[in-house]
């Protein structure tokens, strides 16, 4: 894994914290133990691909962010003036993290769904 955090954490922290969630099912026990200061970027930053976003997606178009988590992803990219964000996550207590987090991104949509199962036309795309 490629992992970076903003900030550490005793359990949620590096590539132990990566490694448990892959193997664990229970995403509401994982976050319900992160408070606000605990943002993951699984891979990469946004900074990191920042110019190929810039390069083939329109700021007009609809992004679908699966598995948002609590990563910045989102949030940088509508700071970044992209607006048609959708985000979604198995579980309720980030998908709720989230919404409060992002208040003020307005037009940010944030759904609870199983990507195995999704529900398009939940999330107006």
């Amino acid at each position: 894994f490629f992992f970076s955090s903003r900030r550490r954490h005793t359990r949620c922290s590096g590539v132990s914290w990566a490694r448990r969630c892959v193997q664990e099912t229970d995403w509401e026990s994982i976050y319900s133990s992160c408070d606000e200061t605990n943002i993951y970027e699984w891979l990469v930053t946004y900074a990191d691909i920042q110019p190929e976003i810039q390069k083939y997606v329109r700021s007009t178009d609809k992004i679908l962010v699966l598995g948002c988590g609590n990563s910045r992803l989102s949030e940088d990219l509508y700071d970044d003036n992209f607006k048609n964000i959708y985000n979604i996550d198995i579980s309720s207590t980030v998908i709720e993290q989230m919404r409060l987090r992002n208040l003020q991104r307005l037009s940010m949509e944030f759904s609870v769904q199983d990507v195995k199962s999704l529900e398009l036309s939940l999330i107006h795309i």
